[in-house]
């Protein structure tokens, strides 16, 4: 993974330095076109690290069996590359499309069970997990114009989608060692609220600032062999999250930028249900305080058309 993180940010800096060769300094740049519709559109590519804790009570088939799970997965680094669009119409309506997808292989991990079955005492597993998450969101709003502060501010509404997939496989628990597949999938989607501003520097160099406030449906499916399930999932629950995101950007040529992005996200779900099959009829699993947080940095070179 950091080797194909490495190879694309290689590339990023040399074709920034083959667009830059070819940039006709001689006319001055940095303006805004005055047309109807201005758009551009970035593709990045850094670092992402997620963090997922919850609390999974079982309900099984027969009453002396009722287990409680304590997990938290941390500190889960993967490379990420993501792709940027945004559009301004009529010089105040504002469109915006941001995709990303990240990937990561072989990352240790510990999990802690409690168990109330047979009253055995909570155990700690370490697993090497791997998987794939991705990240879809559009927007639009009123972009106010508020060039005499070198600002602009869009109030947006939006819906997003952001899906993860985690396999474990190769379990240690203390000195055994066995080989398992469990999988989850996770994915959080729904409307949002928020806004965009951007500070002009100099007619070369900006910052913004984005936040919005996710009103999300939470579903989870699963294999999990200490749960001696098959499968399971979840319908929809109710969700809520935050979102920030800070960057900025410099205009080294006349139609190109180079930017720099950090996200942040912190979504939550106090209470999900899910049921459970293979293990008989009527098993359902309740799970409890799902916390999802993610943060990530990219460098990213946009064209603006």
């Amino acid at each position: 993974m950091k080797k194909i993180l490495s190879l694309l940010l290689a590339c990023m800096a040399a074709a920034t330095i083959a667009v830059s060769e070819e940039c006709d300094y001689s006319q001055p740049y940095g303006t805004y076109f005055c047309l109807d519709a201005d758009c551009f559109i970035d593709i990045g590519a850094g670092y992402r690290n997620d963090n997922f804790k919850w609390t999974t009570l079982s309900h099984l088939p027969f009453p002396e069996e009722t287990r409680t799970l304590h997990e938290k997965w941390k500190n889960i680094g993967m490379g990420i590359i993501e792709v940027n669009a945004q559009m301004l119409a009529r010089e105040h309506w504002l469109f915006k499309f941001d995709f990303d997808y990240g990937w990561f292989d072989q990352i240790k991990q510990q999990t802690v069970y409690g168990f109330n079955f047979n009253r055995r005492a909570p155990f700690r597993v370490t697993s090497k997990t791997s998987g794939a998450v991705y990240d879809v969101s559009g927007a639009f709003g009123y972009e106010f114009d508020l060039s005499y502060f070198c600002l602009s501010f869009a109030p947006l509404i939006g819906w997003s989608y952001d899906y993860q997939f985690f396999k474990n496989h190769h379990y240690c628990e203390r000195k055994r060692e066995f080989r398992t597949n469990n999988q989850h999938r996770f994915t959080w989607n729904g409307p949002w609220i928020g806004f965009a501003a951007t500070y002009w520097v100099c007619p070369v160099w900006q910052f913004y600032l984005d936040y919005a406030f996710h009103f999300a449906q939470f579903k989870a499916h699963f294999h999990d062999i200490f749960l001696e399930a098959h499968s399971g999932h979840s319908t929809g629950n109710q969700a809520y999250g935050n979102q920030a995101t800070v960057a900025t950007s410099y205009q080294f040529c006349e139609d190109w930028f180079l930017g720099f992005k950090f996200d942040y996200k912190d979504f939550w779900c106090d209470k999900a249900t899910t049921s459970i099959r293979g293990i008989g009829e009527g098993a359902r699993t309740h799970q409890k305080q799902i916390r999802w947080t993610s943060y990530y940095a990219t460098v990213e070179l946009g064209y603006m058309f």
